[in-house]
């Protein structure tokens, strides 16, 4: 029985993935990080690094358990991203007198500076993501991603006070 091909223009039928959670997220996912790397591109950075970058920069000398534990990723995991970090002079980790096993991490001045820029991109792009969105659902879909992810929605001042955008402007 011969195999019957589809014109180009033709769409394949999706009509079981179109009411999917996990392919709604995964499609959305992909639009927003495919502007994240854009954004980060030029700077060499990956978005694992940039939350690396963040989560140090409002945490100085927090330690690679913590970090680890904070994003919620393996601890052998982040020791790769930190090691990059560190041989490009971003961020420098140091043992702690108490506990030689221990090891705090700081970001270097370039690492401030790098991560001032790169959160001003993605607040740009998250800016332009976000306009597709009236602030009414804006904020409902934060508020829901939060909730299924199995956390509480950060309240709007705090997410401010950060520099982050809730609203679609």
């Amino acid at each position: 029985m011969p195999i019957l091909s589809r014109e180009h223009n033709e769409s394949a039928e999706m009509s079981y993935l179109d009411g999917s959670l996990g392919y709604a997220l995964h499609r959305a996912q992909l639009a927003v990080f495919e502007g994240i790397l854009q954004c980060f591109a030029e700077s060499d950075v990956t978005a694992a690094e940039f939350l690396v970058l963040v989560v140090v920069a409002e945490n100085p000398g927090i330690n690679q358990a913590d970090l680890a534990k904070s994003l919620e990723v393996e601890r052998p995991r982040i020791v790769p991203t930190l090691n990059s970090l560190e041989q490009r002079g971003l961020a420098k980790r140091t043992q702690v007198a108490q506990d030689a096993r221990v090891r705090q991490i700081h970001l270097t001045k370039s690492g401030h500076q790098l991560v001032k820029v790169l959160q001003r991109r993605a607040r740009d792009h998250q800016k332009r993501v976000m306009a597709r969105l009236d602030e009414t659902e804006a904020k409902v879909i934060l508020s829901c991603l939060w909730k299924l992810a199995g956390r509480d929605c950060p309240d709007e001042e705090r997410i401010r006070r950060n520099g982050a955008q809730v609203r679609s402007v």
